[in-house]
């Protein structure tokens, strides 16, 4: 899930919709609500279900965020960080890039570069990779308009060095879908303010992800 911008009664409509051992939410939990709101949020999708979660910050987020977990609820923060879920190495790049906007937690090439180093210390060559970021690597599910990308170059470059098996993204409502980089896949689920969610099938080291949607109503 990505970009749930307090619609939180859809998020929690996707939580019983569907089965599953584990969240990923790619950032926006809120449009620059304070931290109480989202710690709300996350109580929330805890008390819908057991299942951890994994999360970045977006860019519409509080930047408190990005320094807090949430582990005694097991609704973990993997912002520059590697974590292992069993046999997979799960990375996290939260934040969007810089914009007219002046949003909450943005970060220019040079300082996703200095994420993606931290990372990149921290994975292991022997493991399947998936990384969750809120800005979409560039040239891929990052489209504004036609012609216009706006993701990062920096996570591009690490998507190509890295090869993970998918990255997760948001923060782009409009460039909801499924692409590749190489042999990875790139997912944006699309906003789930708009009802917009993925599933992803892990298995034997494979992953399919689906495109879905809640009913309108």
């Amino acid at each position: 899930m990505s970009d749930i911008h307090d619609r939180i009664e859809k998020a929690l409509r996707i939580l019983k919709r569907e089965d599953f051992d584990a969240i990923i939410i790619c950032g926006d939990f809120t449009y620059f609500r304070p931290l109480p709101k989202v710690i709300d949020y996350i109580n929330s999708i805890r008390n819908s279900t057991s299942a951890p979660a994994y999360f970045v910050p977006g860019n519409c987020d509080p930047e408190e965020l990005l320094e807090l977990g949430f582990e005694d609820k097991k609704f973990y923060n993997i912002h520059r960080k590697v974590i292992k879920i069993r046999n997979i190495q799960v990375a996290g790049i939260g934040g969007g890039g810089i914009s007219p906007f002046n949003t909450n937690i943005e970060f220019n090439e040079d300082e996703f570069t200095e994420i993606v180093d931290d990372i990149k210390r921290e994975i292991r060559a022997n493991l399947p990779l998936i990384v969750v970021t809120h800005l979409p690597p560039h040239n891929t599910v990052d489209f504004v308009s036609p012609g216009k990308p706006i993701g990062s170059r920096a996570i591009r470059i690490f998507a190509e060095e890295a090869k993970p098996m998918a990255i997760f993204s948001g923060h782009v409502h409009e460039s909801r879908g499924i692409t590749r980089i190489g042999e990875t896949i790139v997912a944006n689920p699309g906003p789930v303010m708009r009802g917009y969610y993925a599933v992803a099938n892990l298995e034997n080291n494979r992953i399919s992800i689906e495109l879905k949607a809640l009913a309108s109503k």
